[in-house]
């Protein structure tokens, strides 16, 4: 099968150029050609046409092999050149080799004419080859360097060896800082570890690289890391292997990409969805949730706990009288109040405009509950001042035991507000315990005088 070649021939010679021509036929090759022999039809040729190959009769009379070569030379080209020659001396044939020649093939020897074509077209193909992979590379490396993510290179057992500048940036520590060093470094305490929500995380960067090496498999996940000046973040990390011929893993890419940002806004949405925005309370949502955990806890397990449904007595005048802007502050005193007497593992929330529930857990027994209520009320009966001005604040306060009371979220929160309204017909500043016998009636009667 004939091997096609684009050959320009720089020669003065027609005859020399024919036999040439014949010389590739024979060995196969279905040569396109051209022939020129003063330095404008070179130029002319390299800037219209593309060639595999230039072969330069060395001796001319108006055109040497170096002019040639100068001008290939110019015109940025990886060509290979050959020259052909009668005679050549061995201290010219140096000079032209300098000059960017080749090869050197003599006349009568033109049997190495194709054998020195395929070994430069080879050469030529391995030089692009090269050329086109450090191009690569080198767009790689400037856009893994460019890169917001915090990238660097690993061996097999984690210890780094490249990193980019938004690993620096990320992370504070410099590049010298962090050469030979393994992931490690960056992890955080394991005492602060779990403290963001409910994350998943894995144990450490580290050891989710050497989990990589065994596996071979590529790997993505979050983790919780530390920064040199101690700060703690989120980051979304991933690593992939690199293998050699024998598929064993050499190094390792690690990406990260810090999630503070978006921590931060999840953290947000949570607190829109689960807490009040003026006080900083649970929400019903919330209220609702861990009170139907505590339900099924207390009937698992006997554990006894308690709902307190608290009322603020007359809120409506001071918004009246004070403006919201008063009614709000007196809100958020009133919800630090109320967590100044309970535990942190009890719950605080804001239901409505003045009302307030309390989930009080783990009672070791129901009379324990008088006394945390009367607590509460007792710190909320002290004097509130804002704009110079002091209120005085009472509470009325419903109650029902759980289990005792009911095991249905509905079911407790309507009993606690028989035992409240109970409460405010007794006088306001005061707490009941809900009782069976308690009518829903009281109920609709206090509301009716409230209207």
């Amino acid at each position: 099968m004939e091997k096609n070649i684009r050959v320009l021939i720089i020669d003065d010679s027609k005859d020399d150029t024919d036999l040439l021509i014949r010389r590739l036929t024979k060995e196969g090759y279905a040569p396109r050609f051209a022939r020129v022999d003063v330095p404008a039809q070179l130029i002319q040729q390299l800037q219209h046409h593309d060639w595999d190959v230039i072969i330069v009769d060395h001796s001319m009379p108006r055109f040497s092999s170096k002019e040639a070569i100068d001008l290939i030379k110019k015109e940025n080209l990886d060509i290979p050149i050959i020259i052909v020659s009668g005679m050549i001396g061995e201290e010219e044939a140096v000079s032209a080799m300098r000059t960017g020649a080749h090869d050197i093939i003599l006349k009568d020897n033109l049997s190495r004419l194709a054998p020195v074509i395929e070994r430069e077209l080879r050469e030529t193909r391995i030089r692009h080859d090269k050329r086109i992979a450090e191009e690569r590379v080198k767009i790689l490396s400037q856009a893994v360097e460019q890169s917001r993510n915090m990238v660097f290179i690993s061996d097999d057992s984690g210890v780094i060896t490249y990193v980019n500048s938004s690993f620096c940036e990320l992370t504070g520590y410099s590049a010298d800082e962090v050469d030979s060093q393994t992931a490690t470094l960056l992890n955080a305490n394991n005492e602060n570890i779990c403290s963001w929500g409910n994350d998943k995380i894995c144990c450490s960067w580290h050891d989710q690289q050497l989990n990589v090496v065994f596996s071979g498999q590529n790997w993505r996940g979050e983790v919780y890391l530390k920064r040199k000046n101690g700060e703690e973040f989120w980051a979304l990390v991933s690593i992939s292997p690199i293998k050699n011929d024998k598929s064993d893993v050499i190094n390792l890419v690690n990406v990260g990409e810090d999630l503070s940002e978006l921590k931060e806004k999840e953290n947000e949405l949570a607190r829109m969805a689960f807490y009040d925005s003026v006080t900083g309370l649970a929400n019903r949502r919330l209220l609702d949730d861990r009170l139907q955990q505590l339900i099924k806890s207390s009937n698992r397990y006997g554990k006894i706990a308690a709902l307190l449904c608290l009322d603020l007595d007359k809120f409506k005048k001071v918004n009246d009288t004070l403006g919201h802007g008063a009614g709000d502050k007196l809100l958020k005193w009133v919800a630090e109040k109320i967590q100044s007497c309970i535990r942190n593992n009890d719950t605080a929330a804001r239901t409505g405009g003045d009302e307030f529930h309390v989930l009080i857990t783990e009672l070791d027994s129901e009379n324990v509950i008088n006394g945390i209520a009367e607590k509460i009320l007792t710190t909320l009966s002290e004097p509130f001042t804002t704009d110079s001005k002091s209120l005085s604040v009472t509470t009325s306060m419903g109650i029902v035991i759980i289990p005792r009371d009911g095991d249905d979220i509905k079911e407790l929160k309507t009993k606690g507000d028989i035992a409240l309204y109970y409460a405010k017909d007794k006088g306001r500043n005061n707490f009941q315990r809900y009782v069976d016998g308690m009518k829903l009636e009281k109920i609709e009667t206090e509301k009716s005088e409230a209207v």
